[in-house]
């Protein structure tokens, strides 16, 4: 199957990035703060991921698996480790780093993988 990158396919996959992101930085805040499964912060996380599964099912109907999650794991890995330092103040131990390298070659292995057939 040949992947067309049209505009149909970026607008739904920023769209699919934007809610995956909104809702697991909204439910972790929730939850790490210990507000209540009925706040509305709680349902506005559950809301933006049924959102991102919407985008999703749209992806899927033209672009195999393996190639919407690689792209999409890239870029919420990317985008959720930098948020969970400078915005949540995570801290990042030398383990933990070595990991983070460990997986980000690992999605970049999956996509070399995936697309150049590698």
């Amino acid at each position: 199957m040949k992947i067309n990158y049209d505009s149909r396919f970026l607008v739904l996959f920023f769209f699919l990035i934007l809610f995956d992101m909104t809702g697991e930085s909204t439910l972790y805040a929730s939850g790490s703060k210990g507000r209540p499964w009925y706040s509305p912060y709680v349902i506005a996380g559950v809301l933006s991921y049924a959102v991102a599964a919407a985008m999703y099912y749209n992806i899927a109907k033209k672009t195999p698996l393996l190639v919407i999650n690689t792209f999409w794991h890239m870029t919420i890995f990317t985008v959720m480790t930098l948020m969970g330092v400078f915005y949540f103040k995570n801290k990042i131990t030398v383990a933990r780093g070595v990991g983070l390298l460990f997986a980000f070659a690992a999605i970049i292995c999956m996509y070399l993988s995936n697309i150049h057939g590698l």
